[in-house]
């Protein structure tokens, strides 16, 4: 919110595009997973209220929702949460495999510039997960 204050004006003055990165366990709960959850839903709340309150000055806000991403970072949350075959927990997640860091650039850059987005905004993109 504090980041979007300091940005307004300019977004608005250039009719800006302003995507936000998620994860898909604003939906998609799991257990012991409460707080990160809890924080991701209300990533999603943002970024629709925001689309709401900002359309008339021509600002659109999306936000894409990805699921696992092959990361250390992600390797170390497995190791915290016990996970000790990372293959059988990557089995159990959509197309049986984390997503690419690449797969979710790409993903971004093209919601966020293609003219053929330039429609839509208030919209939360799940990436690589069924809910």
């Amino acid at each position: 919110v504090s980041t979007w204050h300091a940005v307004a004006d300019r977004a608005r003055h250039d009719r800006s595009t302003v995507l936000a990165v998620g994860s898909d366990a604003g939906q998609a709960t799991r257990a012991n997973n409460g707080p990160y959850s809890a924080a991701k839903a209300a990533l999603e709340a943002l970024v629709t209220t925001l689309a709401k309150e900002e359309h008339p000055h021509g600002v659109r806000v999306n936000l894409i929702a990805p699921s696992l991403i092959d990361s250390p970072l992600a390797a170390h949350v497995m190791a915290l949460k016990g996970v000790t075959d990372p293959d059988a927990y990557f089995a159990q997640l959509p197309w049986g495999r984390p997503l690419a860091l690449d797969e979710v650039a790409a993903a971004c850059i093209e919601l966020a510039t293609a003219a053929h987005w330039s429609y839509v905004t208030g919209q939360i993109y799940p990436f690589g997960a069924l809910r």
